[in-house]
């Protein structure tokens, strides 16, 4: 009866802490509300629509007036996160024969003291990219699981070894 109980309290444990890490990884495919921003700073201005995703604070979809700069659609978004990627910031065009998207080093450009990053086009998409992590997280959801498995392993073991005594 003992060793039965001993089991069936290890397993609890141990399904507690898998479902806790199967949430983890349902939080990554987590899809946000739609987020659409206007901004006019008079009546009947002439807006133009850009598509910022990424590593911004607001990303989404920006009706925003013509000759809008990069740096302020990135302020208007409250800014980078502070996982953002500046050395690559892409952009996207619409117009573009080629097919490849523009690379701009914000970083860079900053550092430099230039204010005026990039003059933004009608219907650009702007990617602001994520930082790799020095350990991904594959890398970590590993070593939980083997920590997971170690730790159920020495408590039934130690749980074992009180009831004999």
């Amino acid at each position: 009866m003992k060793r039965l109980l001993t089991v069936l309290l290890c397993f609890v444990l141990c399904q507690h802490q898998v479902l806790a890490l199967g949430t983890d990884r349902l939080n990554q495919f987590k899809i946000g509300t739609p987020s659409e921003f206007v901004f006019q700073s008079y009546k009947g201005q002439e807006l133009m629509t850009i598509k910022l995703l990424g590593a911004v604070k607001k990303s989404g979809l920006y009706h925003v007036p013509k000759k809008m700069d990069l740096a302020t659609l990135l302020s208007l978004a409250g800014g980078t996160t502070s996982d953002a990627n500046l050395v690559n910031v892409l952009i996207g065009q619409k117009d573009n024969k080629t097919n490849k998207g523009l690379e701009i080093n914000v970083e860079k450009k900053l550092e430099e003291g230039k204010i005026h990053l990039y003059d933004l086009r009608p219907d650009d998409v702007v990617l602001v990219k994520r930082k790799k992590p020095v350990i991904d997280t594959d890398t970590w959801r590993l070593i939980s699981l083997i920590s997971l498995a170690l730790t159920s392993i020495l408590t039934i073991v130690a749980i074992d070894d009180r009831l004999k005594d």
